[in-house]
């Protein structure tokens, strides 16, 4: 069953991603919260973000891990393998890193940014 699960948690990313076009959530929202003062609420929803999305990444990479062959390969596709977990604010500097060097990435779907911006900082070998 947790191999089943595990084989299928790329469907779920593609199929996400796919459905991010049509979300009312664009990168540039996203990264203009970042930009916001610690403690404010763009800051608060900027971490929370980040944060969901990377979980579910890095569920994702870890799966990589525990499976073998073709199921392997597309899991470590999809998901991001940190040498430890991830700080939110880790997590924040990697993305905002990465949108210094793509300012062409405000107009894609934030899940669709960020899940390319963690995947070049934490790539699944």
């Amino acid at each position: 069953m947790r191999f089943r699960a595990l084989a299928l948690a790329p469907l779920v990313l593609v199929s996400s991603a796919s459905g991010a076009a049509e979300s009312s959530v664009q990168f540039a929202e996203i990264y203009n919260d970042c930009k916001q003062p610690n403690g404010s609420s763009g800051s608060f929803h900027c971490l929370g973000y980040l944060s969901g999305v990377a979980d579910i990444l890095s569920v994702v990479g870890a799966g990589s891990k525990q499976t073998r062959g073709d199921v392997a390969g597309l899991l470590s596709q999809a998901g991001i393998c940190a040498p430890t977990p991830a700080s939110p604010e880790a997590t924040k500097q990697a993305v905002m890193n990465w949108a210094g060097r793509h300012p062409e990435s405000s107009a894609l779907p934030a899940v669709v940014a960020i899940q390319t911006a963690l995947k070049e900082s934490w790539p699944c070998k």
